[in-house]
């Protein structure tokens, strides 16, 4: 083996050590599914949601005033991937002809 080729091995692993490192310590400050002790900002959903938004539902007043952010990333998701797939089948099918 070239010493490059022994060094891009090396950094390769140093890479996913330290990513992998990232990734549990990430993952050890996520609440389980569940856990009544939650966050502190599910209280004030509840106790000011109806004053602060005007929304009856407080699943509308989280979707849409709290999350609107969220949402629009999301709907920014869906346009890509439709668009991707509409595309690749468009491609198949002009090869089929």
């Amino acid at each position: 083996m070239s010493k490059t080729m022994i060094s891009m091995r090396f950094v390769s692993l140093v890479s996913f050590v330290l990513l992998a490192g990232l990734f549990s310590g990430a993952l050890r400050s996520v609440q389980p599914f569940g856990e009544p002790q939650s966050p502190v900002v599910d209280g004030r959903y509840l106790a000011r949601a109806q004053t602060e938004t005007g929304a009856n539902d407080l699943v509308t007043a989280v979707g849409f005033d709290y999350r609107s952010f969220d949402i629009i990333a999301l709907a920014g998701c869906l346009v890509a991937v439709s668009v991707s797939v509409v595309s690749l089948l468009r491609e198949e099918a002009e090869e089929g002809r």
